[in-house]
């Protein structure tokens, strides 16, 4: 008889490198509560391609759901998350070094859904992929990929094997494993569809091995209901950070090592996030397209830290507001967790589709290392995911302001996923991350102008 123990499967490789991180969730326990506003600011990049076009202006009346920005297959369309008017539509600061056009709508507090919505009609994998182009998803789990364009390309490669990452590594964040508790049967409905339509002939959800295991149970339980739960496996990871990168999950779970420049179809997988399968799950069931998210706000400046439900373009103010307020001056801010995430310099700024948290911090939470010298200690080379030497790459980017673009290259700075692990196991409190990010995007404006090596680049490098 098939028991329980049959659904879980062991990782097939170890994952080298990666910190021990105190996950400091206390909010495992907070049903997602939603939020209303009078006004969202929409921005209309909030993914990694080029951003939507407003196909709505200045004045229009508009319904929750409704399009207000598209761009065609390049981009993820953007839809109204509240009901109300269109009063402004400008280009305004989205974080504190990007600036985005935004819609802002001014709500009529009616909360009114667009009369058209209905579920869509899904009949094959071209079907399919329209529908996720039409619920507007893009990775909700910090890329913000479009994922139309992403199951495109894992469908014409015949992708075998589809991986719900459920990890959540980042310290504080817990709306995937309350999405596994509250939202289960939309990411069971969305792999089975996936499974039908796209051809996977398994899944894995990866978890992290710890003590609640209410997520687990919960997907369990719906698992042992599919049809198709004889190829819907569940793999626990030991709890360490950065096992949630997606190059490090299917290192765990496949054996495969990606190299720089290639992609999970090039393993012949998908991986997806459980809120944008949850996300997902629901438009098949509803044909809602994606206008708020879960979001964990927490941290020690945070009077009650707590999961909530925000519409797509909430200001940051109104989402701590909602959760009480600060209870203690807030020394940094935070949008995302604290290994990833960016320090931002307001609440003004609204959430995106990315946005899975929100962190406060009180002075002595968010005190840095005073810097020192390196001491070659090697640390941040040890704890690297990707095994690259972090302060190699940090000098070649910074030394005295004159990068060295082919040395960037020769150390594959653009192989560094920025996980942080190097900066919060340096003993001398240097800025790894900033170098590395300067060092990757030094690379990459090289390869767009197919630079280095005075003008041409080294055989050996991809660019």
């Amino acid at each position: 008889m098939k028991t329980a123990k049959d659904i879980f499967l062991k990782p097939v490789s170890r994952i080298k490198g990666g910190v021990l991180v105190k996950d400091n969730k206390t909010t495992f326990d907070s049903v997602p509560k939603s939020l209303s506003v009078s006004r969202v600011v929409i921005p209309l990049l909030q993914h990694c391609t080029k951003p939507a076009s407003a196909i709505v202006a200045v004045g229009d009346k508009v319904k929750k759901g409704q399009l207000i920005g598209d761009a065609g297959d390049a981009t993820a369309r953007i839809h109204a998350s509240v009901s109300g008017t269109v009063t402004d539509i400008s280009v305004r600061k989205i974080a504190p070094k990007e600036k985005a056009v935004c819609v802002t709508i001014e709500s009529d507090g009616n909360d009114e859904w667009l009369e058209t919505i209905a579920p869509p009609t899904v009949t094959d994998a071209e079907s399919l992929i329209d529908a996720v182009f039409n619920a507007g998803l893009a990775g909700m789990g910090g890329a913000g990929f479009p994922t139309h364009i992403k199951l495109r390309s894992v469908y014409e490669a015949k992708a075998k094997t589809l991986i719900i990452n459920s990890i959540e590594c980042e310290p504080y964040i817990t709306v995937d494993y309350r999405a596994c508790i509250d939202f289960g049967d939309d990411i069971i409905r969305c792999i089975e569809a996936l499974i039908k339509h796209i051809g996977f002939e398994r899944v894995l959800i990866a978890e992290e091995d710890k003590k609640e295991k209410g997520d687990e149970q919960a997907l369990i339980e719906r698992i042992e209901k599919s049809e198709y739960k004889d190829i819907i496996k569940i793999v626990r990871l030991k709890p360490k950070y950065a096992t949630g990168a997606e190059k490090m999950l299917i290192k765990a779970l496949l054996g495969i090592s990606l190299p720089e420049g290639k992609l999970p179809s090039d393993a012949s997988c998908m991986v997806m996030n459980t809120s944008t399968a949850a996300a997902f799950g629901n438009y098949l069931l509803t044909g809602r397209p994606l206008v708020s998210r879960c979001i964990t706000v927490a941290g020690s400046a945070i009077k009650e830290p707590a999961n909530i439900i925000a519409p797509l373009g909430a200001l940051i103010s109104d989402i701590i507001d909602f959760v009480g307020g600060f209870e203690a001056k807030p020394y940094k801010l935070i949008i995302g967790g604290p290994m990833m995430g960016h320090a931002v310099d307001s609440t003004d700024y609204p959430v995106t589709k990315t946005t899975n948290g929100i962190l406060a911090f009180a002075e002595k939470m968010a005190r840095v290392k005073t810097e020192t010298s390196c001491i070659r200690c090697g640390k941040c080379a040890e704890v690297c995911p990707m095994r690259i030497v972090p302060t190699d790459i940090y000098k070649a980017a910074t030394d005295y302001g004159k990068p060295d673009i082919n040395e960037l290259v020769a150390l594959n700075a653009q192989a560094c996923i920025l996980c942080s692990c190097c900066a919060y196991i340096c003993p001398a409190g240097i800025p790894l991350v900033k170098g590395l990010d300067i060092g990757k995007r030094l690379v990459a404006k090289a390869k767009a102008k197919g630079a280095g090596n005075n003008g041409k680049c080294k055989e050996s490098c991809d660019i």
